[in-house]
């Protein structure tokens, strides 16, 4: 009921402040987000609040995108330098297998060294045992 109320203050501070009166004088205390004569307009400690609040949020969101866009860029870079190494060390064991397995180049299977002093039957042994896929 709030019609019925009798206020001494032009729009009752219009909700954001208390009513004072005073020697001949009535007037507006207003809270402290409010100012003015009857506490309708925002005050400038409020403006100073919300736009530190949003520039706050603004950076920290920044900082959020900065590190995961990073992050992301040295996993992918991690990830196909991972690829690079492992093509190259099956590509230079294939290579290895097949001359050590041929005697480089002779494909006769007979056991005989090649250029780099290994037998072919030591190449087999190093297939058997794993270290050289078959």
């Amino acid at each position: 009921q709030k019609w019925f109320k009798k206020t001494c203050c032009e729009f009752d501070c219009h909700d954001h402040g208390r009513c004072e009166t005073g020697a001949h004088q009535v007037k507006c205390v207003c809270d402290f987000w409010w100012e003015g004569d009857t506490c309708k307009d925002l005050s400038k400690n409020a403006i100073i609040v919300i736009v530190s609040i949003m520039l706050a949020l603004w950076a920290i969101l920044y900082g959020v995108g900065y590190y995961w866009y990073w992050q992301n860029v040295f996993e992918r870079q991690e990830n196909e330098y991972a690829a690079a190494v492992d093509s190259t060390i099956t590509s230079t064991l294939h290579q290895l297998r097949s001359q050590l397995l041929t005697g480089n180049g002779s494909g006769d299977g007979r056991a005989s060294l090649d250029g780099s002093g290994v037998s072919n039957s030591a190449a087999r042994r190093l297939t058997t045992a794993g270290w050289v896929e078959g």
